[in-house]
């Protein structure tokens, strides 16, 4: 290849990463939209979509996150496929707001006949699948440089490529027995990915272990705030969909911000090694909060109890 055709290729390659974080966006914009119309528009809208408003409100920002550091890395490091995958996310993230809001919009709202509302309907019973795995697979499993841990374990990335498939086949025809397999095939995969990541560290150097540090820190920050608000879900709102409540409707999609912030730093290597600063001010304030929230409720409970009005019986 020519000199003259690389800073071509660049272009192309900056111009697309930055099309489709704008593809983002708008998808974001227009899906934000429609749910908000079908929301004030209908007071009867099924507990489940009515319960994930509070996600359903704050995905564009983890997803137009990720499709601005997807393209921001395409831009900076071309070379690095965690920048593509980054802007798959965002746009797939975004697709999947579009789908959900027009597919409320479509049923919940007043409006002419739309034709296409069974194939919105179709496509939002599976659309989750393709940046879930593009998020809790492929990212790992790449990170940072946009390459396995060593060419051995490309086949894992097969794999896993099947159980997605297999998941569409069981959510698009209703068949549990595909289902299930392809979830739990995702989750050996997303197991097996984090595992790379670890033996990656092992062998790394030292640039290259404060980039996956980074990481982790936001993986971890992410793992927390999905185990605690599982156990909210079942302790409090007694179902096991995660983002269906207000608590993990708001707290996943501001850990994948996180996320996707984490990896804008270490791959643009900017503040790259301020890491344990950060971590140590973050355990901090974590305990600040939990301090400061343990108060709280001991103060809410106990002033509630003295002001409650004594029972008449």
């Amino acid at each position: 290849m020519t000199t003259a055709a690389r800073p071509a290729s660049g272009r192309i390659r900056a111009w697309l990463g930055w099309t489709l974080a704008v593809a983002t966006i708008a998808l974001c914009g227009a899906g934000t939209n429609f749910g908000d119309v079908a929301a004030t528009a209908h007071a009867h809208l099924p507990p489940q979509l009515r319960a994930a408003q509070h996600y359903f409100g704050l995905t564009p920002i983890f997803a137009i996150s990720f499709a601005i550091v997807g393209a921001l890395i395409v831009w900076r490091r071309p070379r690095n496929r965690i920048g593509w995958v980054c802007c798959g996310i965002g746009v797939l993230w975004g697709v999947e707001e579009f789908v959900l809001g027009f597919y409320s919009y479509a049923v919940y709202a007043p409006h002419p006949p739309i034709p296409a509302t069974h194939l919105v309907a179709w496509l939002a019973g599976w659309i989750w699948i393709l940046p879930v795995n593009l998020t809790f697979f492929f990212l790992p499993f790449l990170f940072p440089d946009g390459a396995p841990v060593s060419p051995r374990w490309w086949p894992l990335a097969w794999v896993a490529l099947g159980g997605v498939a297999i998941s569409i086949a069981g959510a698009t025809t209703g068949i549990a027995a595909l289902s299930l397999p392809g979830q739990i095939i995702g989750l050996i995969c997303a197991v097996l990915a984090t595992c790379t990541l670890v033996i990656r560290y092992r062998r790394a150097r030292f640039e290259e272990r404060q980039q996956i540090k980074w990481f982790a820190g936001a993986a971890l920050l992410l793992a927390v705030l999905t185990v605690a608000a599982t156990v909210v879900s079942f302790l409090v709102y007694h179902n096991g969909y995660v983002v269906f409540n207000p608590v993990g409707g708001t707290a996943l999609p501001l850990g994948l911000a996180g996320l996707a912030a984490a990896i804008g730093i270490s791959v643009l290597r900017y503040h790259l090694y301020d890491i344990g600063v950060f971590l140590r001010r973050a355990l901090v304030y974590a305990v600040l909060v939990v301090l400061i929230g343990a108060v709280y409720l001991v103060l809410v409970v106990s002033i509630g109890t003295r002001i409650a009005p004594p029972d008449d019986g």
